[in-house]
């Protein structure tokens, strides 16, 4: 059984390869045996080489992806989503997209309109998608049609040319909070909301009325947006490309508790940092003691490290990104396992804990069927009570609570 199994894929495996073979028309026939393996592979490789690439991007001539756009209103649906799925039917079988198609406003007749845009990359569906037409049927009954159409690299440009695109937003950013942040620089036409495919950061792309608000934002030299207490890196000003160096990371540690990137803001505008960010960890739910640091020039980064800084009297240390720090305390000396702070912390939430499910009156109590309450109180609960109570020892404690009892029987 076994040996016919094995038979049966050896055939089946030759089979393949000749199929293969013979579609780059370099199959011998099974009667030529004079022909060596190695000369086959020579051959098959030498084809491989000379035979075109049907699937091979085609880049246009300026630079762009190669991509089709329709207006949105011509394609039926309800929702966004409806419209997609539809428009995804109708390709189907005829344009194979690089991606899949996303909706995107764009203002191409001085009237900003809903566009479906379609990614493409062969030159076959690129062929297909250029004498594709969509059927629409009007109010009237009267139907028409309408072809797809190149979105070129001027549409493009001056699509970007009045946007602004920042990342490294929280998960949870509104696109309510991202128009409050940049509406000061000009009036916002709409925003884009991304997640991106972790789920943890998002990103936004905030589309002004006129290129004049990009302008503002250029000449303020603006690389980081406050937003509520988190910020957002602006990758994009207009066509400008922000030349972030992640060689010239840092991060600042020992920040007092508490500390969000709003009190860090005169680093930004004072010591030319170019983005703050303050992460909250994914796991703890709280933000670490530190922040990391980026910068677009080496001028900037060095004499942000020649300068010291303190907040609220807390000397703040510039160092390496690739240097750990606590994070509970933020000293670069011990890690959090190590940390001396968060172990009495530990200990005094566990006693208040224990406060407040045991209450003192509770654990006097001389009720005999009550034995849960008759055994000796933990020494944390003795500490604690006897900073609160003015004693000085565990027999203090429990005489006072004699007395109390005592006082409360008359």
């Amino acid at each position: 059984m076994r040996t016919q199994q094995k038979e049966s894929f050896a055939e089946n495996r030759k089979r393949m390869q000749s199929m293969l073979v013979s579609t780059l028309g370099q199959m011998e026939t099974d009667t030529d045996t004079d022909v060596q393996p190695a000369a086959q592979s020579a051959a098959a490789q030498a084809a491989i080489a000379a035979a075109p690439e049907p699937h091979k991007l085609n880049v246009h001539k300026d630079g762009l992806e190669p991509q089709f756009r329709i207006k949105a209103a011509l394609i039926e649906g309800e929702s966004v989503r409806d419209k997609l799925n539809n428009l995804s039917m109708m390709l189907d079988g005829k344009i194979a997209p690089t991606r899949k198609p996303f909706m995107r406003k764009m203002q191409l007749d001085d009237v900003t309109e809903a566009y479906i845009v379609i990614p493409v990359g062969d030159t076959e569906s690129i062929a297909q998608a250029e004498s594709l037409k969509v059927k629409h049927f009007d109010d009237d009954g009267t139907e028409t049609s309408h072809p797809l159409q190149r979105l070129t690299s001027t549409e493009d440009n001056k699509e970007k040319a009045r946007s602004v695109e920042v990342n490294s937003l929280r998960f949870n950013t509104t696109e309510g909070a991202v128009r409050a942040a940049f509406s000061r620089w000009g009036e916002i036409e709409f925003v884009r909301m991304r997640l991106s495919t972790s789920g943890k950061t998002a990103s936004a792309t905030v589309y002004f009325t006129s290129t004049v608000s990009v302008e503002r934002l250029k000449d303020d030299g603006k690389t980081m947006v406050f937003i509520g207490n988190d910020t957002g890196r602006i990758i994009r000003r207009g066509t400008e490309m922000i030349p972030f160096k992640p060689t010239l990371d840092c991060k600042a540690v020992g920040l007092p508790a508490g500390c969000t990137a709003n009190h860090l803001e005169e680093m930004n505008t004072k010591h030319g940092v170019a983005y703050i960010n303050m992460f909250i960890h994914p796991q703890r739910h709280h933000r670490p003691r530190e922040a990391y640091l980026s910068f677009t020039s080496q001028e900037a980064h060095d004499k942000f490290r020649a300068a010291t800084f303190t907040i609220n009297g807390n000397p703040v240390s510039i160092v390496p990104i690739e240097i750990k720090a606590c994070l509970s305390c933020g000293s670069i000396s011990h890690l959090i396992k190590d940390c001396e702070a968060r172990t009495q912390q530990r200990q005094r939430i566990a006693v208040r804990k224990e406060l407040t499910t045991r209450p003192v009156r509770e654990i006097f109590s001389s009720n005999a069927n009550n034995k849960r309450y008759n055994g000796p109180m933990p020494k944390a609960v003795v500490t604690v009570q006897s900073a609160a109570r003015g004693a000085t020892s565990y027999g203090n404690i429990v005489k006072q609570g004699l007395q109390t009892k005592a006082k409360a029987n008359t």
